[in-house]
């Protein structure tokens, strides 16, 4: 009888987060990943830890980027510190963070929609601890975007971290980590062969543009949204923002 109140609840959070009307039109991938998360966390006897999808979903995120000139840039200059940046390639480099903070901003405010309506404590103790892993994320970017932006021109409007509660989510942030993550999945793209070996980068992370040996990182076509781009004579500020 637990069991089967437990997939019931599981099934009613799932209908209820996934297949009201405004979400029937196509789930996103944020979605889709906190569905899996869901079914891992009520079902462990799957054997599926719950915070590889989250893992999963962010290098996803990461490893994306605009098909655009203004934006081409490779992984290992985002892992360049700051510094060492090469002030032609500020403006790419400032975009991409700024970017990847705002896809990570979105994924951790639908797990807190997700958090909401979810009644089991175990549950959302995973839940709060992926949100502890995309923070960590958010973080590390938006540290990024301002030490860059330091060095340039000033963007329209600030980045704004998603609400949350600081005292539930610091003990599960953890940049350094993130950080490694980073480095890894870098190592993984070389492999692979999508990204050429740090050798090949040239000095202070000035990289070259797209071609068939460099793809750099990609974000998909319909990313390429002005609703994204925050410079105003570069990128043309939304309305909402002007």
């Amino acid at each position: 009888m637990a069991n089967f109140i437990t997939i019931s609840l599981l099934a009613y959070a799932v209908a209820f987060l996934f297949f009201t009307p405004v979400r029937m039109a196509g789930k996103t991938e944020d979605e889709r990943c906190i569905k899996k998360i869901l079914f891992a966390a009520y079902k462990p006897t799957t054997g599926k830890d719950p915070l590889s999808f989250i893992r999963d979903r962010m290098k996803c995120i990461v490893s994306e980027t605009p098909n655009s000139s203004r934006t081409v840039c490779i992984i290992e200059e985002v892992l360049v510190d700051p510094a060492n940046v090469h002030p032609q390639r500020y403006t790419s480099l400032r975009f991409v963070h700024e970017f990847v903070f705002k896809r990570l901003k979105s994924l951790f405010e639908c797990l807190t929609e997700a958090i909401n309506i979810i009644n089991n404590d175990n549950v959302r103790q995973k839940l709060r601890e992926a949100q502890g892993l995309v923070f960590s994320g958010i973080k590390w970017h938006h540290k990024q975007e301002r030490l860059i932006e330091s060095k340039g021109r000033s963007a329209q409007k600030k980045l704004a971290f998603p609400q949350h509660d600081s005292a539930t989510i610091e003990r599960y942030v953890d940049e350094e980590a993130y950080l490694k993550s980073l480095r890894r999945l870098k190592v993984a793209l070389e492999t692979s062969g999508a990204l050429p070996a740090t050798t090949a980068v040239p000095p202070y992370g000035n990289a070259p543009m797209f071609d068939s040996t460099n793809p750099g990182i990609q974000l998909s076509d319909g990313y390429n949204d002005p609703q994204y781009y925050p410079y105003d004579t570069e990128f043309a500020l939304p309305a909402h923002e002007q």
